[in-house]
């Protein structure tokens, strides 16, 4: 770097050296062919079913909503957005393919804190405006799920380690 731009960051002696690659399966499943794991050990534990909150139930949020109904195993749950119009088109959606329709959350920017504190989801997925993942992904991890950002997850250097730090601390997962 440059001297305008500063000394690099120091390089944390207990965080994770590098990233091993997802086992990629053949088919749309969430049975893993074996149990993968992080640097730090935390499993992805095996389930027969992955229970399921959508937060942001848009263009995006729609798109993915339609891929994960297509997914043996997974149970979508719960669905959040500030416009009602969205959840219901995403519980519509759920109702069409055959699935249960899921619990909608519309009452305003921070009602996706009260899905994350539900007893019945495994992990929650944030394809939000990208301001709100940080946020979004530290309410679900410290309410014990594991969470799935679109991309930027941050945006600044402290944002992402934010995320690690308390992925760290939680034993819980932040896939971008």
């Amino acid at each position: 770097p440059s001297a305008s731009q500063g000394p690099l960051p120091k390089r944390r002696a207990s965080g994770p050296t590098r990233r091993a690659g997802p086992a990629r399966s053949p088919r749309a499943s969430c049975e893993p062919t074996r149990i993968l794991a992080n640097e730090l050990g935390v499993a992805f534990e095996r389930r027969d079913k992955v229970r399921l909150g959508l937060v942001g139930c848009g263009g995006r949020g729609t798109g993915l909503l339609r891929d994960l109904l297509g997914i043996d195993g997974v149970e979508v749950k719960a669905v959040c957005d500030v416009l009602p119009a969205q959840t219901a088109k995403a519980q519509a959606l759920c109702e069409k393919r055959k699935a249960k329709r899921p619990e909608a959350y519309t009452r305003g920017e921070l009602h996706y804190e009260e899905l994350v504190r539900r007893d019945d989801l495994d992990l929650v997925y944030l394809p939000t405006p990208w301001r709100w993942h940080v946020r979004m992904a530290v309410a679900a991890m410290e309410a014990g799920k594991h969470a799935i950002v679109e991309v930027p997850a941050a945006v600044t250097l402290e944002e992402c380690w934010r995320l690690v730090e308390v992925s760290e601390r939680t034993r819980r997962h932040c896939v971008m």
